[in-house]
């Protein structure tokens, strides 16, 4: 997610969040908020991105590290005392359709979690920059949204520009059911066919 879309007050995303009471979302009238702030183990207030993965937990990143969270206690992961990451400021996360937790950070860096054990990510030809999104096409390919505009294939580092005057605009991505990859803007939307490498913008 993009800086301005930050979620300051931690402790009401958490509560709106838990994994082990997901039920409350749709039962409106009868769900509660529980405050989950600094001194009950968030590593700080400033929430950059949130993702709820299969396995029900909870993750969100921080400037202080990567969190999880079972609804009861928060694990937190860092460059201290997890290598694989190269950076603790984490902007962007994303799981794939294989159960991978894909992590973005502030200085470019991109680390993948699976069951447990993360690992550091290289990407081709890649210099860096705030990852302010990750997804995936139908092919399974990951592809993250640079600070500068520009999208760039995990795989491989094939990076596609959008519009010229377009870049700085570009804030958030997300999957369509056909394989398409839109990514919204602060004015419009732009859709990317990168199953052949082609772009059609909107």
């Amino acid at each position: 997610m993009h800086a301005n879309r930050l979620i300051c007050a931690a402790q009401i995303l958490f509560a709106l969040a838990s994994p082990f009471r997901a039920a409350a979302a749709g039962n409106a009238p009868n769900f509660f908020v529980r405050v989950w702030p600094v001194e009950r183990g968030l590593p700080q207030n400033k929430v950059t991105t949130v993702v709820q993965t299969r396995d029900g937990y909870l993750w969100a990143g921080t400037y202080s590290g990567l969190v999880r969270f079972d609804g009861v206690r928060f694990a937190v992961f860092n460059e201290k005392n997890t290598p694989q990451m190269r950076s603790s400021r984490v902007t962007a996360l994303f799981e794939s359709d294989d159960g991978t937790l894909w992590i973005g950070h502030e200085n470019g860096a991109v680390t993948a979690c699976n069951g447990g054990k993360f690992r550091a990510v290289e990407i081709p030809n890649w210099t860096g920059g705030k990852i302010y999104a990750l997804t995936a096409d139908e092919q399974g390919d990951v592809w993250l949204l640079s600070e500068a505009g520009l999208l760039v294939r995990v795989r491989d580092g094939l990076t596609v520009s959008p519009p010229a005057g377009d870049a700085a605009k570009l804030l958030s991505g997300a999957r369509s059911a056909n394989g398409e990859i839109w990514w919204r803007a602060t004015e419009n939307c732009h859709g990317s066919n990168t199953r052949s490498c082609n772009r059609r913008w909107c």
